[in-house]
């Protein structure tokens, strides 16, 4: 009849190009790790509904996460978004849009490609169980409160390329460009970075 059957004897699940349509994986609650390699051309919402035993998830997808899993919004994210689900690694996309992983609180592990341009806002709000995010040498772009309320978070770590941002001991700062790389502004202080006090130089 056409229906998708994954064994259950069947963890891990690689797609490695094509389009991954609504429905594609649904209800496939045996499937721990799935990986959708950087030439899926698209990745529909609906498609990982009923995927509720995910762990790890590879995908070159930005839109808003809990999507795929049949949130009709970002702020049900943490309602749709398997609680089971740890990590997500973003594929070759340039951009996370805006609340992109709102709400995901159960993830402890994101991981960003170096094609990455721009985080949106909120994007990364209420990820309460992240400790450290590192940003790409191309990012250029950071929306408002894309790292707020994130109980867990210690570092944000940026590579040394980046001609737009950097971090001081794991604290995101924006750079004047017209001034040598002097730092411009505060962007993010992680919520859960402990120390005694903290000089800006």
């Amino acid at each position: 009849d056409g229906a998708n059957v994954v064994p259950s004897t069947i963890s891990e699940v690689s797609v490695s190009r094509g389009i991954v349509r609504e429905n594609a994986f649904l209800n496939c609650a045996v499937i721990k790790s799935l990986t959708f390699g950087e030439s899926v051309e698209d990745v529909k919402v609906n498609s990982l509904l009923g995927c509720e035993t995910l762990e790890e998830l590879a995908l070159p997808f930005g839109g808003v996460l809990g999507t795929l899993f049949g949130a009709p919004k970002f702020n049900m994210n943490n309602s749709f978004v398997p609680v089971t689900l740890k990590t997500v690694e973003v594929l070759k996309v340039n951009e996370i849009s805006d609340y992109a992983f709102y709400g995901c609180t159960n993830l402890i592990g994101i991981s960003l490609p170096d094609s990455m341009e721009k985080i949106g806002e909120s994007a990364f709000r209420f990820c309460g169980s992240i400790e450290e995010l590192r940003i790409g040498k191309n990012v250029n772009s950071i929306g408002n409160y894309a790292f707020v309320d994130c109980g867990k978070l210690e570092n944000i770590i940026v590579d040394v390329m980046n001609e737009t941002y950097l971090d001081r001991n794991g604290v995101l700062f924006s750079l004047d460009s017209s001034a040598g790389k002097h730092v411009a502004e505060l962007v993010a202080y992680p919520t859960a970075k402990t120390v005694d006090a903290y000089v800006v130089e």
